[in-house]
């Protein structure tokens, strides 16, 4: 190995994280601790090292890395790290990454057991990166040890003069700002429990009614200081609108009866906007009755969408991760790709929403959380312990007003899963997202207004692609989570095609 060239890889890489001058941290800086590893593993420095608090001393300290002869054991590298480094105390919500440079394959101490010791360590909460160098290294293997999505975990380059360039690649995979980027999302099943970080925008904040019962609702994280809920959440029964100081919101959950779970985080908001068009009283079930029966109908307002503007730490958000970061939210004119003028207009982003779920083989459109509602204890049997996701589709907009004629399918759709299977449960939240995979990036369609018995009927979703709702967004957002970098106008999704039979 160039050790002389591995060394500044190193420097260039910390330069990336800007190790921190204060000893405990703080949301500015990283800690930082070096294994050497052959045959056998030595810790150089350890995360609470006091005396490596700036990139001098840590490029001063790799000037002790010596060449060991021997073999490549990454067992005892990996088993090393666990050991020592992963046991010190490590703040919640904090990213928390390694980065495994070898120039040669495992000669002892692989297989099985090496990639069983990688999972549990990227249980605990660790975003593994490797660098092969050379043609010794062992794709497979080290494909077996990062993190999901390999391509954005594993770096591999024919010698050490290509090293020059991996720390700015880095450096642009470390901004969690960018929008839309999902975690590992593959299931064989349409309806599973989701893996942890697959939807790292999803969250879910609690308030406290007027009768004092807990409220719960889901929502989205957009841009890396905002909040996508539905406005419901936020009205009590006489339509006060709740205090920020009121909610607790929840980011980087995966299992609800976890309480250590080290990558999710809580905070409150500083502000609560609802749009200012939104009737609380439309979002009520009214009671009538005629000649033949008494019935209810459920109304639904057109403006029902809230933002909750969050700040936690000195960066104005909460701290951003692989477990934590926004989805895309589309809107302005500039997007005239999905917002069609017209009436045709949601008929049109139906349309383009079934041809990319065709194309991409039921697996580009999808719903996700754990069954939150506003209605909170009466529906509580109905909550999943853990995130659940489902590939659900998008019915027409004439069924949806046959469903409810008081519907205007240009402001609403319906959404059933896939299969019509899923028992009682419904694995949306109400305010939680309906999202599309558009070019390899997750954009935000529609919030869930509720989430009955998903076996039975579909769930009615508010189209946050009318312009009355993006124009609103539009004048908060700014140009946050604007996914202009990577929609391409010769995608199919923006060549809205022919008509596509509706699933009923």
């Amino acid at each position: 190995m160039n050790l002389k060239k591995t060394k500044k890889l190193m420097v260039e890489i910390m330069k990336v994280f800007n190790i921190s001058i204060d000893q405990k941290g703080d949301n500015a800086g990283t800690r930082a601790a070096v294994i050497t590893y052959a045959e056998k593993a030595e810790v150089l420095f350890d995360l609470d090292d006091p005396k490596i608090r700036s990139i001098e001393a840590f490029e001063e300290k790799l000037s002790e890395i010596q060449t060991q002869g021997g073999g490549t054991n990454l067992m005892i590298a990996l088993s090393t790290v666990r050991s020592s480094t992963l046991k010190q105390k490590v703040r919640s919500g904090t990213n928390k990454a390694i980065f495994l440079i070898t120039d040669g394959k495992s000669t002892e101490g692989g297989g099985d057991t090496l990639y069983i010791l990688a999972k549990n360590i990227k249980k605990d909460g660790y975003e593994i990166f490797a660098l092969g160098i050379g043609d010794n290294v062992n794709t497979e293997e080290l494909s077996k040890l990062v993190s999901e999505k390999v391509q954005l975990h594993l770096f591999l380059i024919n010698k050490f003069d290509d090293l020059a360039g991996i720390a700015d690649i880095i450096a642009e995979k470390k901004d969690f700002r960018h929008c839309g980027e999902a975690g590992d999302t593959h299931k064989i099943k349409s309806v599973t429990k989701a893996n942890e970080g697959a939807w790292p925008w999803l969250g879910w904040f609690s308030r406290i009614s007027v009768n004092s019962k807990p409220v719960t609702c889901g929502g989205a994280l957009v841009c890396d200081t905002w909040f996508l809920t539905a406005a419901r959440c936020l009205h009590d029964d006489n339509g006060n609108v709740t205090m920020p100081e009121d909610i607790d919101l929840y980011l980087g959950v995966h299992e609800l009866t976890n309480g250590k779970q080290g990558n999710a985080i809580g905070t409150k908001p500083i502000n609560v906007f609802i749009h200012p068009n939104y009737n609380h009283s439309y979002s009520l079930v009214k009671s009538y009755s005629n000649d033949k029966a008494d019935y209810s109908l459920q109304f639904y307002s057109e403006y029902d969408i809230a933002l909750l503007e969050l700040n936690n730490g000195s960066n104005g958000g909460p701290p951003l991760s692989q477990y934590i970061r926004p989805i895309c939210a589309l809107r302005g004119e500039e997007h005239k790709g999905f917002l069609v003028k017209g009436k045709a207009r949601l008929q049109a982003m139906l349309t383009g929403v079934k041809q990319l779920y065709q194309n991409r083989k039921n697996e580009a459109v999808y719903v996700a959380g754990w069954g939150f509602s506003p209605e909170g204890s009466t529906r509580v049997m109905r909550i999943r312990p853990a995130l659940f996701q489902s590939r659900d589709l998008i019915n027409f907009p004439d069924y949806c007003k046959r469903r409810n004629p008081n519907v205007d399918p240009d402001r609403f759709f319906c959404v059933r899963n896939k299969d019509h299977k899923e028992n009682f449960y419904c694995n949306s939240d109400v305010g939680g997202p309906y999202m599309a995979d558009i070019d390899g990036k997750f954009a935000i369609l529609g919030i869930a207004l509720e989430n009955a018995d998903c076996s039975t009927r579909s769930n009615i979703y508010l189209n946050v692609l009318h312009n009355n709702i993006t124009g609103w967004m539009q004048n908060i957002l700014g140009n946050c989570s604007d996914p202009n970098d990577w929609i391409d106008p010769n995608k199919p999704w923006n060549k809205i095609g022919p008509s596509v039979p509706g699933s009923q």
